[in-house]
């Protein structure tokens, strides 16, 4: 089975509009590349001095930079405690559904209403007002 392929959606906010919320979204879709666990315990036996911690923090901070982006991929997720389940997409200013560019980046904005924001935030208890999403696309993940 091939590994999903891993989307990092971008700290955000919501601006207000009549009875919704806007939300722009950035997303960029990324695989890790699989070499990446070959070649590091080459580097390590070159610099012997390097302790278990400051291995797992090299990893850590290298694997994004070694990435691959992955280019037209769209992405689907929901909001964690959302009774509805509701669905939702990244949209454009044209209404369409964009997929990623060549750098494996997505740009849009989503809509949800204010009744429903309330819902989940009073499902997730989040008081500070900042909500979880869950990617469910069946070739990624994320949140």
């Amino acid at each position: 089975m091939e590994d999903k392929q891993e989307v990092i959606i971008y700290n955000t906010y919501g601006y207000s509009d009549g009875d919704q919320w806007v939300i722009p979204m950035r997303v960029y879709f990324l695989e890790q590349r699989q070499y990446l666990d070959r070649m590091l315990p080459r580097l390590y036996d070159v610099v012997r001095d390097i302790g278990r911690e400051e291995r797992v923090v090299f990893r850590h901070r290298i694997t994004d930079f070694l990435a691959d982006s992955k280019s037209g991929q769209s992405v689907v997720f929901i909001f964690r405690g959302d009774l509805e389940k509701k669905e939702f997409r990244i949209r454009d200013d044209e209404g369409g559904y964009p997929e990623s560019n060549r750098n494996g980046i997505t740009e849009g904005f989503l809509t949800l209403a204010k009744a429903h924001a309330r819902q989940i935030m009073q499902a997730q208890e989040a008081e500070d007002g900042w909500l979880d999403i869950v990617v469910i696309s069946d070739d990624h993940q994320g949140t």
